[in-house]
Formats: structure tokens, sequence, C-alpha cells
């Protein structure tokens, strides 16, 4: 059903929901106060300074303006001393709207809220500084605003400069000195008493200039202005077309639409006098658009003529209407949303239905493929038990073999323990017969000799392959033979058996390490066993041979280090690290048995005469 058109159905229609009945009729001030000008003058971010709401405001540069019709918006700083109301305008330069429907958007608020006691307290007239000078458009619009305020609303503006901060200070103070003196510009309007105050684009600034308009004094009543569209409108009772406004606008249009008819006086010479069939016609359609711009400002004219009713009426026919098409429009978007909410559910019972049959299957070959890992696992446990058993088996075997080697070691220990009591026992039943010298430098000598007799005679039990061929020596290993062998330049050729030259290749200068004596840890190179499983088991770098895991490794309760029988003295049973220390030791500690021993021999004869 439509909605009334009477103007008395909705006394607060003009005001954005932003008064109630509640407010004006609250003990609190209600301060009106409007925000004119240009466009593109800062009027919409002027009001972003004072007001929390969301504000629309153009780009820097933009040609369009953002404000279309008169909005209110509160300025809550002011709360609760005052309730103040900043009201946004249409400028008169606007690109998309007639100067016939924003004069008539303006005088239809102004009159409507008039009609309600609603009264402005100020008016906020804003111009860019950095203007450098006052064009068509702004004189224009200047002259719509003294026409719009009349002589008793003057008085209550003020003039807002804005955009300092594009300018040099000296420059704009030169024209802000300009438009306050000329009369043309700002100078009638100051004469009537208004004011000329900076804006510096910021909260503060706007704040000041709200200032002016809003009683320090709780108990004061604010002013208010009534401008000349609101006495002549609803006082004086006349149209549009017979206010002030309304007049100069027609004298504008009128000194326009003179302008057109003798240019298309003009234009209908020329194309008389043109013999080019071309830019006859250029200018024949030249013509006709004029004439339909003359035809528009003559509609303009005619729409001028319309009464404040009339204007009401139209104003609350086009919010019905818009009002309307919002809910024409919400009204499809929710049955849009109804649709998209259906199809959303038929594709999430699809896609459930989808994903239940992907959920089985994979169930399905989750369940085989644990079967599968199942059986790999068994199969796996039985190698592993087999190459346990047979790790076990190697190991009982190495066992052995290894008391095997001891048990072969302790039977040469032994043996040689027997040779050297039965050489002792002899030594007890026989004679000295080399008994001629004993002068301490001949015990001297004996004893060198007999050393150095032992010395050979225990290298006899030497490898041959790490015993010199030039002077018989014998080595425990091959880079004590090669080092000497280097040094004393006993090297021989092997097939004539002739002194050569010898220098030992790179490869012999290392001595050389056994593979298996590796920790397979941190591969550290150890040159016997014995060091080998004493660093495993003090590092605990002890791994599985079959799966290389790391395992906790502690040698055998019954395990003994492996001695060299060669290295062990004979008659204390110490054991030494090599052979030279054990020479030392003997000469040092047993003078008396070496003495004994060069007299007897091992094999019962003075070592002196024992053949090489």
């Amino acid at each position: 059903m439509r909605r009334s058109t009477s103007p008395d159905a909705d006394p607060f229609f003009l005001l954005n929901g932003q008064v109630s009945k509640e407010t004006l009729d609250a003990k609190e001030p209600n301060i009106f106060i409007a925000i004119m000008g240009m466009t593109g003058a800062g009027k919409s971010t002027f009001i972003s300074h004072c007001t929390d709401v969301k504000v629309a405001i153009s780009d820097p540069g933009a040609l369009q303006s953002c404000t279309q019709e008169v909005h209110m918006y509160r300025c809550t700083y002011f709360s609760p001393r005052a309730n103040v109301y900043l009201v946004d305008t249409p400028g008169f330069d606007d690109t998309d709207r007639k100067d016939t429907d924003i004069l008539k958007e303006i005088a239809t608020w102004l009159t409507k809220t008039y009609k309600q006691n609603i009264q402005l307290s100020g008016i906020l007239y804003l111009h860019r500084i950095s203007d450098n000078r006052m064009g068509g458009c702004a004189h224009r619009n200047l002259v719509m605003f003294k026409k719009l305020c009349g002589p008793e609303g003057v008085k209550n503006v003020i003039f807002l400069t804005t955009f300092w901060e594009k300018v040099e200070s000296s420059d704009g103070d030169t024209r802000e000195q300009t438009l306050k003196t000329t009369e043309k510009f700002w100078g009638y309007f100051v004469e009537k008493g208004a004011r000329v105050q900076r804006h510096w684009n910021n909260h503060d600034s706007a704040i000041a200039a709200i200032q002016n308009f809003v009683p320090l004094d709780t108990t004061e009543p604010p002013q208010h202005v009534k401008l000349a569209i609101q006495t002549e409108m609803v006082d004086s009772h006349k149209d549009l077309d017979q206010t002030s406004a309304g007049l100069e606008l027609q004298g504008e249009f009128q000194k326009e639409r003179e302008k057109m008819l003798q240019e298309l006086e003009e234009r209908a010479k020329e194309i008389q006098e043109e013999k080019d069939q071309e830019l006859r016609e250029i200018l024949r359609k030249d013509q006709e658009n004029q004439a339909k711009e003359l035809q528009r400002r003559d509609t303009e004219i005619q729409e001028l003529k319309i009464s404040m009713e009339r204007m009401h009426e139209k104003k609350i026919q086009q919010l019905e209407e818009r009002l309307a098409d919002q809910q024409n429009q919400t009204r499809m978007h929710h049955e849009e949303m109804a649709r998209a909410i259906q199809s959303h559910r038929k594709e999430v019972q699809q896609l459930q239905g989808q994903q239940a049959e992907r959920l089985a299957d994979q169930q399905n070959q989750n369940r085989i493929h644990l079967e599968e890992v199942e059986r790999i696992l068994q199969s796996h446990r039985e190698n592993v038990q087999l190459i346990q058993d047979q790790r076990d088996q190697k190991a009982s075997q190495i066992e052995q073999m290894s008391q095997e080697i001891r048990d072969m070691k302790d039977k040469k220990i032994a043996q040689k323990q027997m040779d050297y009591r039965m050489v002792k026992y002899k030594a007890d039943n026989e004679e000295d017969e080399g008994a001629s010298d004993t002068s301490s430098e001949t015990w001297s000598n004996k004893n060198a000799q007999i050393t150095s007799r032992i010395r050979n005679d225990w290298n006899r039990h030497v490898d041959s392959r790490l015993t010199c061929l030039t002077c018989g020596e014998g080595f425990d290993d091959r880079d004590s033979l090669f080092e000497h062998l280097e040094q004393l330049q006993h090297g021989r050729d092997l097939v004539t058996g002739k002194p050569e030259r010898y220098i030992r290749p790179y490869e012999n200068q290392a001595q050389e390490v056994d593979p298996r004596l590796t920790c397979l840890t941190c591969e550290e190179e150890f040159y016997d066993r014995d060091s080998l499983f004493e660093h495993i088991e003090e590092f605990q770098h002890g791994r599985d041979l079959i799966t290389g895991k790391p395992e906790k490794y502690t040698r055998p309760a019954h395990y003994t280090e492996q001695l060299d029988p060669y290295s062990t003295c004979m008659t204390c049973d110490t054991t030494f690290g090599d052979r030279d220390r054990l020479f030392r030791h003997i000469e040092n500690d047993h003078s008396l048995v070496v003495e004994f021993l060069s007299q007897i021999g091992r094999c019962g004869q003075p070592l002196s005469q024992t053949g090489k």
C-alpha cells in the first residue's frame, strides 16, 4: 500500500534518523549547523573530524561530489552539554545534478525543518585557499549562498578556509585578505557581521570552528538564524521561483538562454553560407545540440515554479519510492539468498554423501594396508630371529676360538717359564769356567755382549719378512723396518741382492691400520683389538653387526688382555709394550742374570760360542 504523501506524515523524514522527538523535547539544547561550500572544498572531510560515523569522502582531485543530498551527522564531542548536529549540503557546481535540483533539495530541507521549529544556529561556508582566483563557478555558488541567507542570516556565517597545507603562508595570507576586503567576494558578508576562520584539517581545528555556535553556559540558549528562503517560502508562502534564490537562478538561466538564442541564430547563418556539405552537416548537429540545451534550460525555469507543499510532497514521494526500491531489492536479495542456501544445502548433502563413500573406501584401503603391513612385520620378525640365531652362533664360535687362542698363548708362556727353570737348574749344577776378569770394565763389556746376544736370540722369533737383509736386525712391524732401511740406507735389490738407495714410498710412511680395527660409530682407527674394545666399552660405541643399530657393549668377565710373550721378562714376569723396553729392563734390573746366561747360553753353551 502506498504511504500518504502529506508533508506532516513524517515530521523527521529529513533528519536521517539522527534526531528523535525525545531528543528535540529534551532539556539539552539542540544545535544545528549547516556545512556549505563548493564541491571539493572539504565539507565531508571536515565532518569526518567531528563524528564517529563513517563519512563518504572523495579522493583528492576527484571531479564528482560525494554529497548528492542533504545529510545529517551528530557530533558527540559536546554531549551532554548540548546536542550538536552537522548538516552536509551539496554544492551548486555539482557535475551530476542540475542547479535547479540542488536548490530544491536545500530549500526542501530548510523549509521542512523550519516548519517543525528546527532552526539553524549557524552556517560554516568552506572555501579552498589553494585556489589562486575566484572562478565563475565559485562566484556563482557564493551569490546563490548570499540569496539563500539574506541580510538577517549573514551575521551567523563563518567563512572557513581550507587546504592551508597546500599553499605558502604568505600566498594564503594575501588571498585571504583579498577575499575579506573585496565587496563581490566576502566583503559584503564581513560588513554584515560574518567572520573568517582557518581550518587546519584536524579534529581540534574542526571543534574550534563548531565551538563558535555552542554556548559555554548551559543555561544560555543557543543562537538561531532565519534564512531568507525559509521566511519567504514558509512565512510569506512564496513559490520557489519567487524567492531571492529562485529569482537569482532564473536570472542566470535567462542570460544563458539569450546567449544560446544568439548562438543559434549565428549557427543558422553559418549553415546557410557554408557550401561544403560535410561542414554544413557538422554545423547542423551542433545547432541541434544547442537547441536541446535551450529546451533543458526552459524546463529548469519551469521547474522552479513550485510551491513549498509540492516540493515536500515530491521529496516524500522520492523517499517513498527509494524506500520501496530498497525493500524490493531487499526482498530480491532475500529470495536470492534463500535460493543460494537451498543450493548450498543440496551441494553439502551431495558432498557429505561423496565424503562418506570416500571415507568407507579409505577405511577399506587402510584395512588392506594394515593386513599387508602385518604380514611384512611377521616376515621381518622371522628374518630378524633367524639373523639373531646366526649372530649368536657366530658369537659362540668366535668366543670358542678366542678361548683356544688364549689357551695356546698360556701354554707358550708356561713353556717359556719351564725352559727358564730348566736353564736355571742346569746352571746351579755346572761350574763356572769362564770367570777370568772381574774388573768393572770387563763386567760392563760382558753385560753389553750378553744383552746384544740375548736380543739377537729373541730376534730369531721375529718374522723373517720383518728382518733387515743387510744387518739381520729384526723388527716388530713394517714401519720400523722401513724407517731403519731409510735411516741407515740398508736397502738391497731383492733380485740381485746388491745394495741400493732406499726411500720409503708415500703409502709406507704412515702406519697401516686394519679396517677391522675401526670404530663403526665415530670411525676412529686403532692398531690392536684391545684398544678398540676398550674404546667401545668406555664411550658405548657398540653397534649390532647385522642391523647397524647402537647397542650396549661390555667385555666378557673372563676377558684378559692379549700379551706378547716375547715382551715379557722371564725373571719377574713383567710385560712391556715393546722389546726395547724389555731389554733395557733386563740390563738395569737383572744384570746378574745376564752375566749368568752369558756363561751357560740358552742351549747349555756360552753365548759367545752360539752360532748365528
